[in-house]
């Protein structure tokens, strides 16, 4: 019988659903996850971790031309493993 490899996942840090519902601030304006534009969001992640564009899992997410709810959460996960959160807000008054 052959051994197989099981990899365990940590919990994520940022929930999907407080992921999806919070707010972000890039270059001074207030942005939805989910409703921001694609361009906006992928500029603010990349301002985090600019050598995530060469990335093989990340850089692949970043390239895509529209980034879904899960996608977003994925980088926003990703983020805080290498400890450059994204810093969300609960609501555009507190991203402000």
């Amino acid at each position: 019988m052959s051994r197989q490899r099981v990899i365990v996942c940590e919990p994520p840090k940022v929930s999907f659903d407080a992921a999806r519902r919070s707010w972000f601030c890039y270059v001074g304006v207030s942005y939805s996850v989910s409703l921001a534009p694609s361009w906006v969001f992928r500029a603010a992640v990349l301002e985090k971790a600019p050598f995530w564009r060469y990335h093989s899992d990340y850089g692949r997410i970043l390239e895509q031309k529209e980034l879904d709810e899960y996608d977003r959460w994925y980088l926003i996960c990703g983020l805080t493993e290498i400890d450059k959160s994204l810093t969300l807000y609960e609501s555009r008054e507190q991203a402000s």
